[in-house]
């Protein structure tokens, strides 16, 4: 897909906002990096009628962690997404997890992730991570 076939797609087949659904933040690298919010995943999902389907869920009072999986087509992608004190601001550490694996998920089996599109953890997560202070330090390397 070229990149004027997938924003049609998004924009005006998916109804997505770019100020409500978007987040797009220019990397050190100079490159750009777009984050589709969960709102923007849940309009692709209503309007592309992805199956999704939780798979399972593990949690416990400091950790969270959910299988997803989604279904468009005859195309099936399983996704994981966690959530701890490490790479979570909040304590909806179950919730988190959950937009994580769905998000995941979606930028998936629709191929968006191939087109340079990704969430939030996908920027963090590749570095190493140990404490909250790495997480901030990690934001403040990647981010101008």
């Amino acid at each position: 897909m070229e990149e004027k076939e997938i924003k049609n797609l998004l924009f005006k087949e998916c109804n997505l906002n770019k100020q409500e659904d978007l987040f797009t933040q220019k990397l050190k690298s100079g490159n750009n990096f777009t984050i589709i919010k969960k709102s923007g995943i849940e309009k692709i999902i209503a309007h592309l009628k992805i199956d999704v389907v939780i798979e399972s869920h593990t949690t416990t009072k400091d950790h969270a962690a959910v299988k997803v999986i989604a279904m468009y087509n005859d195309y099936t992608v399983q996704s994981l997404g966690s959530a701890n004190a490490l790479n979570c601001l909040n304590k909806y550490y179950l919730e988190m997890a959950e937009k994580r694996a769905k998000s995941r998920a979606v930028l998936g089996v629709t191929k968006l992730g191939l087109c340079g599109f990704g969430n939030e953890e996908d920027v963090i997560l590749p570095n190493k991570i140990s404490s909250k202070k790495d997480v901030n330090e990690a934001l403040n390397n990647i981010f101008d």
